[in-house]
């Protein structure tokens, strides 16, 4: 016993430890990427987490299975409050204040944002998610907090935080894990550059200094595309290292995630992901940053907190002690393993490419529990290959007075070429957008869809002076090659696909400007 005992401490726990500082590091980031995001939700507040918007809870109710506190407030003034409240929280997080209950309460409302509106969703909420979900059990207050003035802080690690600490690094490590397997079986097309520059020309996502960067010489793009491919496959050493190798890898990491955000329009996918890696950095790190700001004489005030801890006052929330606080422990740490053993699972299981791909009978019930939250595990198969199709709408409707025009562009007639030249990405309000007309073009259901609800919401909100009598809504694909990637001219579109035809009085629908090359259309039209 003494052996597996020295084994551990020696080799395996220095390896799944998280310094204090990282920890604290990743609080604060946390807390300002709710405010980030909160901010950026507002934009859109009406028309994505309100009944007055194209996406009641109605629609999501009957399509999810999930628990949500914004199922019960439908109102704007309602949903402000919830926002409101989320920045309140997570300013009381940066500053470390009953982390652990601050912490807990602002996870819920994270994820009742998100569930309220899964349309919407992107790899950055699910990442972000899951990274909480394990941060639950973490002792995020122990350094840099009010909590740590006043001695409310954990002293030593017990087997439940060794457990989350383990589980939220391989979180982070499973999404390159699956992600550059699947990347390895096109390793053709990461090496010889294809992959990173047909992505720069998908200009449904190609934005600020990406339009610049595929314009480079192409020995750069090569050396960019693998870059990328190999910090994908060395990823995973991270857990094989506790000191500066492990922070040299996290943070050429983070220099990819960054490039990616100033070259895509992904969301908050970076920034999460950078979030996640700071839990990588050792106390070597944390030790170097202070030899170099010893030799430089950076000085910085350290009575900040002592002076915010004079205005805050001090009350004690219940205090579990005792038979209940084991049971409490216990039962953690059943969730945790088992939502660890989920993800390592689902891990190999999105890794394998065979035909005999694991079955997960095992632990359906857990990752069934998980779902109900939305932290289950995703596939992490995101841009994992070049891209030669690009996909813009249009959605074509006909006037009381006899008007056909295109409502989705804005514009007085109908046109299946796309409008926006390269810049393909202002179709879209915001990034959400673009996620939220994805999940429209893949609905199936003509008469219970999202589809069908957001023809509704036009029909009840366009000009009233000529309402719209039928809306027919296209979803365009276009294709180009290595020879004609980036001249739109050479551009062939390959496939028009009718998502969705309504009418907005009770006659039967009909195609309003019905293309010659139409590939396919709801059942509810003929």
């Amino acid at each position: 016993m003494n052996v597996i005992s020295n084994i551990y401490n020696k080799f395996i726990y220095p390896r799944i430890k998280i310094d204090d500082r990282s920890l604290a590091l990743f609080r604060i980031l946390v807390g300002i990427l709710i405010i980030i995001d909160v901010i950026l939700r507002f934009r859109n507040l009406t028309y994505f987490y309100t009944d007055d918007g194209p996406v009641p809870t109605e629609l999501i109710m009957s399509d999810y299975n999930y628990i949500s506190i914004l199922y019960y407030v439908t109102d704007p003034i309602g949903v402000s409050i919830i926002f409101i409240l989320q920045i309140i929280l997570a300013l009381i997080l940066i500053i470390g204040y009953k982390t652990k209950t601050v912490f807990i309460l602002s996870t819920i409302l994270v994820i009742s944002v998100d569930l309220r509106n899964p349309y919407v969703a992107s790899y950055a909420d699910t990442l972000f998610r899951l990274l909480l979900f394990w941060a639950i059990f973490l002792p995020l207050g122990n350094k840099w907090s009010i909590d740590s003035l006043r001695n409310e802080k954990y002293s030593n690690p017990s087997i439940l935080t060794q457990l989350a600490g383990f589980f939220i690094l391989f979180q982070m490590l499973a999404m390159y894990i699956v992600n550059g397997s699947i990347k390895y079986t096109n390793a053709e097309e990461w090496l010889s550059g294809w992959a990173f520059h047909s992505i720069l020309h998908y200009d449904r996502i190609t934005w600020l200094f990406g339009p610049y960067v595929r314009e480079s010489p192409e020995w750069l793009i090569q050396f960019g595309s693998i870059y990328w491919f190999i910090m994908m496959l060395i990823a995973p050493l991270m857990l094989l290292f506790t000191k500066r190798l492990r922070y040299i890898i996290a943070f050429t990491l983070m220099f990819g995630h960054l490039n990616i955000a100033l070259t895509t329009r992904v969301g908050a996918f970076s920034l999460v992901a950078i979030a996640g890696l700071c839990l990588f950095l050792p106390k070597q790190f944390w030790n170097d940053i202070e030899t170099v700001k010893n030799y430089l004489s950076i000085k910085y005030d350290k009575n900040y907190l002592e002076k915010l801890n004079t205005y805050i006052p001090e009350y004690k929330i219940i205090n579990i002690d005792g038979i209940l606080k084991n049971i409490i422990v216990i039962i953690c740490i059943i969730v945790v393993i088992s939502a660890g053993f989920v993800m390592i699972i689902n891990t190999v299981d999105n890794s394998s490419y065979t035909d005999d791909r694991i079955e997960l009978n095992n632990n359906q019930y857990v990752d069934g529990y998980l779902s109900l939250f939305n932290v289950d595990q995703p596939s992490w198969g995101f841009y994992t290959s070049g891209r030669n199709t690009d996909t813009f709408y249009v959605f074509a409707a006909e006037t009381e007075s006899g008007n056909t025009i295109d409502i989705f562009n804005k514009k007085d007639t109908v046109s299946f070429d796309r409008h926006y030249g390269h810049n393909l990405h202002e179709q879209f309000t915001t990034y959400r957008y673009r996620f939220y007309y994805s999940s429209v073009g893949r609905s199936d259901d003509p008469e219970s869809s999202a589809a069908s609800y957001l023809a509704d919401y036009h029909c009840k909100t366009y000009n009233k002076e000529d309402p719209i009598k039928y809306i027919s809504m296209y979803e365009v694909t276009e294709q180009w090659n290595l020879k004609t990637m980036g001249n739109l001219d050479e551009y062939e579109t390959i496939r028009i696909n009718l998502i969705h035809a309504h009418s907005c009085t009770d006659s039967k629908p009909k195609i309003i400007e019905k293309p010659d090359n139409l590939n396919s259309k709801p059942d509810n039209v003929k």
